[in-house]
């Protein structure tokens, strides 16, 4: 469960509801604690210090384990339209899958190609691509094995001409198995 002023409640049934609500808050800072169903306190506390016309996504990641369990916030560029024809892609890498970040890297391929899309992204990184509108049958590799080790697959997306599209990597592989998250705004 996440709180957010004023006291809202976000929770996740299954790895498909991950993407959490859009909440429209006030600039300020506010305080925010991840407690898991059944437990008495936060498991995650920290502030999401929230700036006029900003977008932000705010994730709980980790796992306590191999990394620890914290806070991330990202700013969303939700504004600047992608260029023609194209739409921008912002992956990132929020699976904890190896205790150290070198371990973490993989490769993002897409099928039938032995060149990354983006190559070597680590847990906690982000990578940004303006590719044009299609549809697109990914996976994340291991890498440098030029994309002939499949580590997880990446759910089959589309994306339109001024689409801006987010993808996030999640799970730990044995807690939960990598799980993809898409979610994006069409400009226009």
């Amino acid at each position: 469960t996440v709180w957010l002023p004023p006291r809202s409640t976000l929770s996740r049934s299954s790895a498909a509801s991950y993407v959490y609500k859009r909440q429209d808050v006030q600039p300020a800072s506010y305080p925010v604690a991840v407690t898991p169903t059944g437990a008495a306190s936060p498991a995650i506390t920290g502030t999401a210090n929230i700036t006029g016309f900003i977008d932000y996504t705010l994730a709980a990641i980790g796992n306590g384990s191999a990394q620890p369990l914290e806070l991330a916030a990202l700013i969303d560029d939700n504004l600047t339209v992608p260029p023609t024809a194209q739409a921008r892609l912002r992956l990132t890498h929020f699976a904890p899958i190896a205790a150290t970040l070198p371990a973490t890297a993989v490769d993002i391929c897409a099928a039938g190609s032995t060149t990354p899309v983006a190559a070597g992204l680590r847990y906690k990184q982000s990578g940004l691509l303006n590719l044009p509108a299609g549809y697109y049958d990914t996976f994340a590799a291991a890498p440098g094995t030029s994309c002939g080790t499949l580590l997880f697959d990446i759910p089959p997306f589309s994306l339109t001409a001024g689409q801006i599209a987010y993808i996030y990597a999640v799970g730990d592989i044995t807690n939960l198995p990598p799980t993809v998250v898409v979610q994006g705004v069409t400009l226009g």
